[in-house]
């Protein structure tokens, strides 16, 4: 799904092409399911055998378009969003149950008080930056993040130091003795960090 203009000259981004339910919810709320039916897009079970001929046409398999009923779709989304704003498109449709999010800034989002509840961003030392990307709920209150003191000294002295002889023992990893279960569909890059970490991560 594509990006469209609202009526204030801001972007909103629908999750429309993901499954039937979301499709033919957005055909039905914004009020073109007739639109879409005349132009030959269907709704039909995807499992039936019989539905096969309809596939890049029907609302049960939407990521599946082809080239024309993705263009009619479309240019009828980008009618109906220039008719209201980019917020009161997030807020009315996702009170109906339908996805969508607000395009916004880097500046925008940073003031976002979403974001902010979120933690997603956090102030240190006076400057707005990126938080903490993951809390283990059973450590508690995590303390406020605090900016480095004296940072480039520690990594001079940390590369300075001799490596660690053959035969010592290897040094302990944070989240060594934990066993993380990965539930991701893209796993190589969390893996591999859990690995270096220390951590077990079965699959």
């Amino acid at each position: 799904m594509a990006p469209y203009k609202c009526s204030d000259g801001e972007w909103i981004l629908p999750m429309a092409t993901f499954n039937r339910r979301l499709a033919t919810g957005y055909c039905a709320y914004l009020g073109f399911a007739d639109d879409v039916s005349a132009f030959g897009i269907v709704d039909r079970d995807p499992y039936d055998p019989a539905s096969a001929p309809f596939d890049d046409r029907n609302l049960a398999l939407p990521i599946g378009f082809n080239f024309p009923s993705s263009c009619k779709v479309a240019e009828l989304f980008e009618a109906k969003f220039l008719q209201k704003t980019a917020l009161e498109w997030e807020a009315e449709l996702e009170a109906a149950g339908l996805p969508c999010a607000v395009i916004q800034t880097w500046e925008a989002w940073m003031r976002d008080p979403d974001a902010r509840a979120a933690r997603i961003f956090a102030e240190v030392g006076g400057e707005v930056q990126l938080g903490r990307a993951a809390w283990v709920k059973s450590a508690g209150e995590y303390p406020d993040l605090q900016p480095m003191v004296d940072g480039a000294a520690a990594v001079a002295r940390d590369r300075a130091a001799p490596p660690p002889a053959a035969t010592a023992p290897p040094r302990q990893r944070p989240l060594e003795g934990f066993v993380i279960c990965d539930f991701a569909n893209v796993l190589a890059p969390s893996r591999l960090r859990r690995a270096a970490a220390g951590a077990a991560s079965p699959h």
